[in-house]
C-alpha cells in the first residue's frame, strides 16, 4: 500500500467530529477533514486537484493533555469542557467548517505491507521570538558541558550529507514519541493506531 498524499503541510476543512474510544478503550476526538490544498506563506493556500477526506485521531488521556489542548485550540475549540465537543452535548461546539493546518506523515502500515498516512493538526510555523532566550550564564554552562565532546567529534565537511549511508535506518527500532512543550512524552501507547 502506498500513501496518496506526500508527507508535509496541508490545509483542510473539518467536516465531522465525534468523541469515540480507541481499540484499547481510551477516549479520543475523531475529526474527519477534507484536504483542500497546500499552505502558502501569506496565509492562503493553493488548492489541490483531488481533495479527499482523511481522519485525525486525538487520544485524550492524562499524558496527552498539554499536547491535545494546543491541538484543540488550533482546531478552533473555544470551550473549557471536552464534553462540549460531543455532538450530543447540550452545549455542543461544532468545529465543522473550520479550516485548519494539517500535517501528513508516513509510517509503516499495520498490515506490514507498505506505508500509510497519519494525519494530525498542525500548529503551523512556530515563532522563535516568543521563546525566552538563554542568558549568558546558561550559555557558559552549556559550553562547559558540551565543549569537550564537541572538540572530540569532528564536524562534517561543508556541503556534505550529515547522514552516513550505514546510519540511514539507525532509529528504525525507536518507538514513535512526541515531546510536548511542557516536557510530557507521548508514546505509541497513547496513539490509537
Amino acid at each position: 500500500m502506498k500513501p496518496y498524499y506526500d508527507e508535509g503541510s496541508y490545509v483542510g476543512e473539518i467536516i465531522q467530529q465525534a468523541i469515540t474510544e480507541t481499540k484499547t478503550s481510551k477516549p479520543q476526538l475523531l475529526l474527519r477533514v477534507k484536504v483542500l490544498g497546500i499552505p502558502e506563506d501569506d496565509g492562503t493556500f493553493t488548492p489541490i486537484e483531488r481533495q479527499y477526506e482523511r481522519s485525525i485521531y486525538m487520544v485524550l488521556t492524562p499524558n496527552t493533555i498539554a499536547f491535545q489542548v494546543e491541538n484543540l485550540r488550533t482546531a478552533g475549540f473555544e470551550g473549557d469542557k471536552v464534553s462540549e465537543l460531543d455532538p450530543a452535548s447540550p452545549n455542543h461546539q461544532s468545529l465543522v467548517g473550520n479550516q485548519i493546518n494539517l500535517w501528513c506523515k508516513h509510517e509503516p502500515a499495520f498490515s506490514g505491507d507498505g506505508e500509510q498516512e497519519r494525519w494530525q493538526v498542525s500548529k503551523g510555523r512556530q515563532v522563535i521570538e516568543n521563546k525566552k532566550p538563554l542568558d549568558a550564564k546558561g550559555l557558559r554552562s552549556l559550553d562547559s558541558l558540551f565543549s569537550k565532546a564537541l572538540k572530540a567529534t569532528p564536524a562534517p565537511a561543508k556541503g556534505k550529507s550529515r547522514v552516513k549511508p550505514e546510519d540511514e535506518n539507525q532509529d528504525a527500532e525507536i518507538p514513535n514519541r512526541v515531546m510536548t512543550d511542557d516536557g510530557t512524552e507521548i508514546t505509541d501507547e497513547d496513539i490509537p493506531f
